[in-house]
């Protein structure tokens, strides 16, 4: 009839309205490259609340060249594919000013596993986005660094090999475990054999990380430092052109929250509801598997206590 409905959606059934100041704008142009551009200029000036990018001045890590560990190791990132990658970039005449390490860092466990175990062998992005943490800081393949451990002539060999082979593996492990979904879905008869190469798939898979696990708990012959601590300090030392070293996190710690009596703070499991927008609109792997396992928010009362605990080891 000449009308439309605009729905609009705080994202939280404790977050309610009936009326709003200012919801939707509408902007148009004869250009389609400038409509943002002139959009956002025009809100500027109605709300006065933010600044427009060419009004920001630039942070210094623009200029900066950087590396990002995820496409390279995934999950199975640790202290020696770290400094090796990095020496390769050195080597190459190409020293990045700071490194990213992505996700697979942490300390997390799974449900119904040993609250006080680290998951284990995780390659691939998906495994662990049901996983709380069950530490606040650094999971075991880091907590075991040594000081001076990659620094001595002696340091544990990188096997490039290994790792190709890992994320092969890990890959084709995801696809039996989307087979088995579809398999519980349809009655397969399938599903014995299925898991039977699950099972096989991932014994392959510990093998591997088997014959890796035995490089990350080498001894050192220098320092008492161990951890993330040691391991950043030992990078500085080596990549002089290193600035800084960053480290993921989700916002509530790990992609499933924080562990409830694993740590100091007090979380409870709360389950997930999309809102029906988002639901209609967005797929995606971390939604889907966050749904699915509820999340482990720590108290508001601890935010705090909580960033602090995060930012502090």
């Amino acid at each position: 009839d000449g009308h439309f409905m605009i729905c609009a959606e705080s994202g939280s059934t404790k977050v309610k309205a009936l009326s709003f100041n200012a919801i939707a704008y509408v902007h148009l142009s004869d250009n389609p490259y400038n409509v943002m551009k002139e959009a956002y200029s025009a809100i500027r000036v109605h709300l006065n609340t933010f600044r427009l990018l060419e009004e920001k001045a630039l942070p210094n890590i623009v200029d900066k060249f950087g590396w990002c560990t995820w496409d390279a190791f995934y999950l199975s990132v640790d202290p020696i594919g770290i400094y090796h990658g990095l020496d390769d970039f050195s080597k190459a005449g190409i020293e990045p000013r700071f490194v990213i390490i992505d996700d697979g860092w942490q300390s997390i466990s799974l449900d119904g596993c040993d609250p006080k175990e680290n998951a284990k062998n995780l390659i691939l992005g998906g495994e662990q986005m049901s996983g709380r943490l069950n530490r606040l800081n650094e999971g075991d393949k880091f907590k075991k660094y040594e000081s001076g451990l990659l620094l001595n002539p002696n340091s544990p060999p990188f096997n490039a090999k290994r790792i190709k082979d890992l994320l092969l593996k890990g890959n084709q492990h995801k696809l039996l475990r989307n087979q088995r979904d579809e398999a519980l879905l349809s009655k397969s008869p399938d599903l014995a054999e299925i898991d039977s190469n699950i099972k096989k798939v991932k014994g392959e898979i510990d093998e591997l990380f088997g014959g890796e696990q035995s490089n990350k708990v080498s001894k050192s012959e220098c320092g008492s430092l161990n951890g993330m601590k040691a391991f950043t300090r030992d990078l500085r030392t080596k990549f002089k052109g290193l600035d800084d070293v960053y480290v993921w996190h989700a916002l509530v710690g790990a992609w499933g929250g924080v562990r409830p009596e694993t740590t100091h703070l007090k979380s409870k499991i709360v389950p997930c509801k999309l809102s029906p927008g988002l639901d209609g609109t967005m797929l995606d792997l971390a939604v889907v598997q966050i749904v699915k396992g509820a999340i482990a928010l720590v108290h508001p009362d601890q935010a705090t206590d909580f960033y602090d605990s995060m930012h502090s080891n």
